[in-house]
């Protein structure tokens, strides 16, 4: 049996092998969110542009995922009120 311990962002959740790593993704700043959980936004970009959605979910993304290595980026989930389905909307590109 083999004992492995992984550290965790408390910020994005994203795992690492070792303290170092996962501590200097913890001092990368976060974004403030501008929506809160229950908020209705229009839909900017993409798959149901232009229709309202409310937030189910308020998360951070990694700051690897899409090129940004800066922050920790505000993402929202959200469920389409005009049709069916839901999508995750990035704060500053997707939502308005």
């Amino acid at each position: 049996m083999i004992t492995k311990t992984i550290y965790a962002c408390e910020i994005c959740g994203e795992e690492y092998d070792d303290a170092k790593r996962c501590e200097a993704c913890e001092r990368i700043p976060a974004q403030e969110p501008k929506y809160k959980y229950g908020n209705f936004v229009t839909i900017a970009t993409g798959e149901g542009a232009g229709e309202k959605a409310q937030i189910t979910r308020v998360f951070y993304l990694k700051p690897s995922w899409g090129g940004m290595r800066y922050a920790h980026r505000v993402a929202y989930h959200v469920d389409m009120i005009q049709s069916w389905g839901s999508r995750q909307l990035v704060e500053g590109e997707s939502v308005l």
